[in-house]
């Protein structure tokens, strides 16, 4: 296929076209392309991912993107498929998780999981929100210039990741490392924001917490070591020092230290001999999960120090720092311009779980957003969902804002 040159003026079938004009999105072909998605079952744990990867392709003509597949092994697999730019010093990441949560309560969901029922304008299925409403609208942005011939003003990267609703984030931080991301100038995470703008994503870090006291009767505490009340003053210690003096941030609320799970005790009248759980910590843009970890390995050794019948065991099980974006960057504000453009008032978020932004913003370092169509994804564990109009509309709006951006480096 022949491409169109696009410079400052875009040459659109013989118009002269500015970064002003749009790109149609087919509505129909959106929904055809959603529903399929759905349909391809990429549930966590198994993920099958790579199922994914090979329709995605097939909806491109051969040798038109430039393509680079992880395989992780068991039908699992990431991808960064590049549509190339007139301007290939400029390359915009469009990026998306493939895989979903798995289906919870079954019996209960009015639209079968993986039917992609479509009703009253909404889509229905597991990942319809989370978040492959976010990846058709993806689709549709590089479909929009193949289908015109059109060449984009930059490189526009799909970047499709394994494993992104599990904490380990397997994908994201393997695409992170490839070197395949080493030159991308900016990072677009279609993330269920409800079309509005997210700056900034929580953090954290998980530890396993086992205490080994000694046990006593309760009548006589003294001659004992409660492992219990050490486990709850450990976690207190590290609830004092992830939130003493911080300032609640605009869009992601306070930093939060939670006692997740916790196993303890044997009998009614006996003090706790044990006591093993998990803490959840989440942080804000700035904190430092490092800095967190090695307080709560110092404070286990102060609490055990010259107290020998205590033993605190700590486990990191998972560490994914903040990040966030001035608000005043030029990303953000051009981004805001654009919806603007399409008569929307930009609003802007944060999202308060774990993105692939988490592990790739600090690996890749390019300027980032959070932008996609969908609900919070914790509030559609049965019957998720999304509008077809706002998949529609944050495609235009990814397609518009390639175009301004393209136009300010030509």
């Amino acid at each position: 296929m022949q491409f169109t040159d696009l410079t400052k003026v875009y040459l659109w079938k013989g118009i002269e076209m500015t970064a002003e004009m749009r790109f149609s999105v087919d509505k129909k072909q959106t929904l055809d392309i959603l529903s399929q998605l759905i349909r391809i079952r990429t549930v966590l744990p198994q993920g099958d991912e790579m199922d994914m990867v090979k329709y995605i392709l097939s909806l491109f003509p051969e040798k038109m993107l430039e393509t680079k597949l992880i395989d992780h092994g068991n039908n699992r697999a990431s991808l960064v498929a590049s549509l190339p730019g007139a301007n290939r010093g400029v390359k915009i990441a469009l990026i998306g998780h493939m895989d979903t949560f798995p289906i919870i309560g079954v019996e209960r969901w009015n639209h079968p999981p993986f039917a992609a029922d479509y009703d009253g304008g909404v889509v229905y299925g597991r990942g319809a929100s989370n978040m492959k409403g976010g990846i058709a609208a993806m689709l549709m942005v590089l479909l929009a210039f193949v289908k015109e011939g059109a060449l984009p003003p930059c490189d526009v990267v799909l970047c499709l990741t394994a494993d992104g609703d599990n904490a380990a984030l397997t994908g994201a931080r393997a695409l992170a490392y490839s070197g395949y991301l080493s030159d991308i100038s900016e990072m677009i995470f279609a993330e269920a924001t409800g079309n509005k703008i997210a700056v900034a994503q929580r953090g954290g870090v998980w530890l396993h917490v086992r205490v080994t006291g000694k046990p006593s009767y309760a009548c006589i505490p003294g001659i004992g070591m409660d492992a219990l009340s050490k486990f709850i003053e450990f976690h207190s210690h590290i609830k004092n020092f992830v939130g003493c003096g911080r300032e609640s941030h605009q869009y992601l609320g306070e930093p939060l230290c939670t006692i997740t799970q916790l196993n303890s005790g044997v009998a009614m009248n006996v003090i706790a001999p044990e006591a093993d759980g998990t803490i959840d910590i989440r942080l804000l843009p700035l904190q430092d999960n490092d800095e967190v970890i090695q307080f709560a390995f110092r404070k286990a050794a102060e609490m055990m120090a010259g107290n020998p019948p205590l033993k605190i065991v700590i486990e990191v099980m998972n560490s994914n720092p903040a990040v966030g974006m001035p608000e005043d960057s030029p990303m953000i504000r051009l981004f805001e311009k654009v919806v603007a453009d399409f008569g929307g008032k930009p609003e802007k978020s944060g999202l308060l779980y774990y993105t692939d932004a988490c592990a790739m913003v600090p690996v890749v370092g390019a300027p980032f957003l959070l932008f996609g169509p969908g609900d919070n994804i914790y509030h559609t564990m049965m019957d998720e969902s999304v509008s077809l109009d706002s998949v529609v509309r944050a495609a235009e709006i990814l397609i518009k804002y390639i175009l301004e951006r393209g136009a300010r480096n030509n």
